[in-house]
């Protein structure tokens, strides 16, 4: 094992001194048991978002302000907004695109 405290203690065990009971090599012993297991960084996905990616859209900053208002009202997040008036924009294009055939 070596950190900077088994450091410390290999220098105090050449010394000749006996190294404070903070550095004692059980004591760190347990705390390498204790050591908490560490996460993968990342940010936790609400449910049902698995499936979603991010896309970017630049749009005039009246319509991004009544977009987040109509949003508010709606009690939903903007981007469900969004993407409830792309699917009925796209349902509505592929309705017109089947009578013309």
């Amino acid at each position: 094992m070596v950190c900077g405290r088994a450091v410390y203690l290999h220098w105090y065990m050449r010394v000749g001194k006996a190294p404070p009971q903070a550095w004692s090599e059980e004591r760190m012993a347990s705390a390498e048991d204790k050591k908490p297991v560490r996460k993968k960084p990342g940010r936790k996905l609400p449910p049902g978002a698995a499936d979603r990616r991010q896309f970017l859209a630049v749009m005039n900053g009246d319509v991004i302000k009544d977009l987040k208002v109509a949003a508010a009202e709606e009690e939903i997040t903007a981007s469900e907004l969004l993407e409830q008036a792309a699917r009925e924009l796209l349902e509505r294009r592929k309705s017109k695109q089947a009578k013309k055939r």
